[in-house]
């Protein structure tokens, strides 16, 4: 009788030792997604290369995301005889992301010029032409890219300029509506914290960027 109770015990034992070892031979499921990690694109002018540095500080050694640098200072969607970021956003979505990041257009404060005809920043023809302008962009970059994310420009030093920045924003964000983008507005956040911003009241700083990648971290990923 004793022996029987010890064999049925032992039993027991080993079939909860396989249980056991089976359980914890399977992959979890966030383990699976961390390994597999995202590409993520960050486009856009010289904020955006900002940005790019501090989505790297911030995630590159803690998670397996790969975030790819398509970035080029001094330029925006006015003047694609500079720069033409329409052909930019075909190669981007030809290379394919999971998420794209934009942050752009703090060299759009300018007049058009359409074939020789100066169309004068911030009137009606120029809001027309600079939204169609966006909304190809737009358009183009959702072809390859899963997510888009468009990031406001920043509340910055000069008030010129930071009026003008407010009305570009407006654009963006009507623009991320109807293209299926998803618009993130940085305004408020930017106002509160003026010492992410560096010495010439534009650029961010280190720990600025940092913070603002983040911010955006936490609503991305």
């Amino acid at each position: 009788m004793v022996l029987s109770l010890v064999a049925k015990a032992g039993q027991r034992l080993l079939v909860f030792t396989l249980v056991c070892l089976a359980w914890h031979s399977l992959p979890s499921g966030p383990a699976i997604a961390q390994e597999k990690g995202l590409r993520v694109a960050i486009i856009g002018d010289s904020l955006a290369n900002d940005l790019w540095f501090g989505f790297r500080e911030t995630y590159a050694k803690t998670t397996p995301h790969k975030f790819i640098k398509y970035t080029k200072a001094a330029t925006g969607l006015v003047r694609p005889d500079f720069y033409d970021w329409n052909r930019r956003a075909r190669e981007i979505s030809a290379a394919g992301a999971d998420i794209g990041i934009v942050l752009i257009g703090g060299n759009d404060r300018q007049n058009f010029s359409i074939k020789g005809r100066v169309v004068r920043r911030f009137t009606e023809p120029w809001y027309a032409e600079y939204r169609r302008r966006v909304d190809r962009f737009n358009k183009l970059l959702k072809r390859g890219v899963k997510r888009v994310y468009w990031v406001a420009l920043p509340d910055v030093r000069p008030r010129r300029m930071s009026r003008d920045y407010k009305k570009l924003n407006r654009v963006y964000a009507a623009s991320a509506k109807a293209n299926g983008a998803t618009y993130i507005d940085i305004w408020s956040w930017s106002t509160a914290n003026p010492k992410i911003l560096r010495g010439d009241g534009l650029h961010f700083t280190t720990p600025g960027t940092m913070a603002l990648a983040r911010k955006l971290g936490a609503v991305i990923f």
